[in-house]
Formats: structure tokens, sequence, C-alpha cells
């Protein structure tokens, strides 16, 4: 493997780690901010944080993007992402996130299919308006 190679990879697994802890961040956030008495103001909030942080995570992504492979990747990683965080989050303390995981398991895996799929669709838009406002907008070259 190459040098070339090797760096275009651990950019897409940074990418990935990022992705992973920061929308697992803001899903613990929503939940610890739901339990409180400002859940009504604190719940949008977070989810207005999350998307805005997920969009700049998402942009850096875009812009340092080595080929068309790792571009497809990002939003890929980002929607398998937020299922492992959500998973995650579920066996380290918030069981209530894995209720629906129970006989029978092909509704639930069905269910967390359509997530997936839902969030792949949401970041490739995303990530193709991304990469179109990036085309559009040269960068400064001294």
């Amino acid at each position: 493997m190459s040098i070339k190679t090797l760096s275009k990879h651990a950019k897409l697994i940074r990418f990935s780690i990022l992705g992973i802890a920061l929308q697992g961040t803001s899903l613990l956030l929503f939940v610890l901010i739901s339990r409180t008495n400002v859940a009504a103001v604190g719940k949008p909030s977070v989810i207005s944080l999350a998307a805005l942080s997920v969009g700049v995570l998402l942009w850096c992504g875009v812009r340092n993007a080595p080929d068309w492979i790792s571009l497809f990747l990002l939003p890929v990683t980002l929607a398998v992402g937020y299922i492992l965080a959500f998973h995650l989050l579920g066996i380290l303390g918030f069981s209530g996130l894995l209720n629906d995981l129970h006989s029978p398991y092909d509704e639930y895996f069905l269910s967390v299919f359509r997530v997936t799929v839902v969030l792949f669709l949401l970041y490739g838009i995303a990530t193709i308006l991304l990469f179109m406002v990036n085309r559009a907008w040269p960068e400064s070259r001294e």
C-alpha cells in the first residue's frame, strides 16, 4: 500500500470516528435534556446544534475528499455511524433506546435499515449540495 492510499484511508477513518462521536454526543445530550424541565427548548436546540455540527463536519469531509469513492463514503459512514452511536448508547446506559429490540427481530432490523436509508439519503443530498457549493466557490490560489 502506498503512502497516498494510507493517507486517504486515515482521513476517512478520522471522519468516521468524528461522525460517530459527534452524533453519539448529540444523542446523549438529547436524551439527557429530554429528562429535564427545559426539554421544550432544549431538544430543538440540541437538534439544531447537531445538524450544524454534522454539516460542518460534512463540509470539511467534502473539501478534503481525495476522490469520488471517498466522497460517496462520507454519507455512508455518517449514516452507519449514527446507528452505531445509537446502539452503543443503548448498551452503555440508556436501555430505553433499545426497547424495540425484541422478537420478532426482523421487524427491528427492518426499521433500523429504514432509518439508515433515510439518513443516507439526507446525508447524500447534503454531500451533493456541499460538493456543488465547493465547486462553485473557487479557492484562492496565491
